[in-house]
C-alpha cells in the first residue's frame, strides 16, 4: 500500500502521513484486503473543495472530504489483476473544514483528520453513507472500530 501526497494547502501536513499510512494498513488489514494500491491525498482549502463539489457533485458549498475511486466496476465488468501498483482513488480533504470540525466537535485536529481520511477511504473501497441506511450503519461502525485505540 502507497499513499501518494499531493498537498496544495501548506507542506507542514505531510507530517500526519506516517499515521494516515498506519491508519490504511489497520483497514487493509481488517477488511482482509491485500494488493498493491496506491491511494492519493492532496488538502485543499475550503474555496478549492467548494469548486470541486460544485463541479462534481452539483453542491455549491465547501465540504470536508471528497472520494474519488478509479476502481469501481460497472455491473459485469471484470476487474483487472496485476502485481503492479493500482490507483485505488484520490481523497480530497479541506484544513479548513477539519480545523472548524475539530473545534465544533471538540476533537484534535489529528483525530478529526483520520476520521475525514478514514471515511474518504472507505468510500474509495465501495462503502457508501448517502443511499442506504443499512450501509451507512455498517460504514460509520466500521469507522468506530478501526478509529478504536488509536493515538490522535
Amino acid at each position: 500500500m502507497q499513499l501518494s501526497f499531493v498537498n496544495d494547502y501548506s507542506p507542514k501536513y505531510a507530517t500526519y502521513l506516517p499515521t494516515l499510512k498506519r491508519l490504511t494498513n489497520k483497514t487493509f488489514k481488517h477488511l482482509k484486503i491485500t494488493g498493491n494500491y496506491v491511494v492519493e491525498l492532496n488538502f485543499v482549502n475550503n474555496q478549492t473543495i467548494q469548486k470541486m463539489n460544485r463541479e462534481y457533485r452539483h453542491i455549491d458549498k465547501p465540504t470536508d472530504v471528497l472520494s474519488f475511486a478509479f476502481l469501481e466496476r460497472e455491473k459485469g465488468e471484470v476487474a483487472i489483476k496485476s502485481k503492479e501498483p493500482q490507483i485505488l482513488g484520490e481523497i480530497i480533504i479541506s484544513i479548513d473544514k477539519i480545523k472548524a470540525q475539530a473545534k465544533e466537535f471538540n476533537h484534535s485536529f489529528s483525530y478529526e483528520l483520520a476520521y475525514l481520511y478514514l471515511h474518504g477511504l472507505l468510500h474509495l473501497l465501495g462503502y457508501d453513507h448517502v443511499h442506504n441506511e443499512r450501509e451507512a450503519k455498517k460504514m460509520f461502525q466500521l469507522e468506530d472500530t478501526i478509529l478504536v485505540g488509536e493515538k490522535l
